[in-house]
């Protein structure tokens, strides 16, 4: 079964880009794992004609945006662990903040996809905006790109991901995030060594506590899913300026 992560695989970008430059690696592979070819001056990352260049750094612009996914997907994971409680217990964790650290975490990634898709794009369209001011503002707002499909598809983006864009800042800036769900599951958290029980409502807030984390682990998988699509199209209306 394909994993969701690999979807932006089959992009016809992401074709395109693995049978133009997949002869490229394998040729310098071999000149840097030959001593008597291997330059000395210069790293594998920067050898190479400007055009060899420029598709080696497409590619690994674009191999980060994939293994991204693939951090999202493992971040679900972590929310959706079955022994998340166990866990937390076991290594003095508070449970509360293992599902806070894990959202921040989610988050702080989501957002981060559009820097990286306008980091992409910098490199496709040959910008030169340096690694330091390429974000998604300075992207989508280059003259160079007015009218491009890029440019409204990225912006579609940063407007579905709206209030997140926000809490990313809080979460990296400001501090003191909080988030109404995980709120929800706190208030369904009993410490049994504090408050006596009887095995039913212990049995309940558990149920109720579990009812709280799918709530958040079906938001995040379609916060991901939703961002794939975004991404996947992202590339797709790139691939004619490949």
């Amino acid at each position: 079964m394909e994993r969701l992560y690999e979807k932006i695989d089959t992009s016809t970008f992401a074709r395109k880009l693995i049978i133009e430059s997949k002869g490229i690696f394998a040729d310098h592979l071999g000149i840097f794992a030959n001593p008597d070819t291997r330059p000395s001056t210069v790293e594998y990352s920067e050898y190479g004609t400007v055009p060899e260049l420029r598709l080696k750094h497409i590619f690994n612009r674009y191999d980060n945006i994939s293994n991204y996914f693939e951090k999202l997907i493992l971040i679900k994971s972590f929310l959706n662990a079955e022994d998340a409680e166990e866990f937390c217990k076991n290594n003095s964790i508070d449970e509360i903040k293992y599902y806070q650290y894990h959202l921040e975490n989610f988050i702080i990634r989501l957002v981060g996809l559009l820097d990286l898709c306008a980091k992409l794009g910098n490199e496709v369209y040959n910008l030169g905006l340096s690694d330091r001011s390429c974000n998604r503002f300075t992207f989508t707002n280059d003259s160079q790109l007015v009218g491009k499909e890029c440019i409204t598809i990225l912006n579609e983006f940063f407007v579905y991901l709206d209030t997140l864009v926000t809490d990313r800042h809080i979460i990296v800036h400001a501090g003191g995030y909080t988030s109404s769900v995980v709120e929800s599951i706190e208030s369904r958290i009993i410490n049994n060594d504090l408050i006596e029980m009887t095995e039913l409502l212990t049995e309940w807030f558990s149920e109720q506590k579990t009812a709280e984390i799918v709530k958040l682990v079906e938001e995040v998988d379609d916060k991901i899913n939703h961002a794939l699509e975004f991404v996947f199209n992202f590339l797709d209306s790139m691939e004619s300026d490949l």
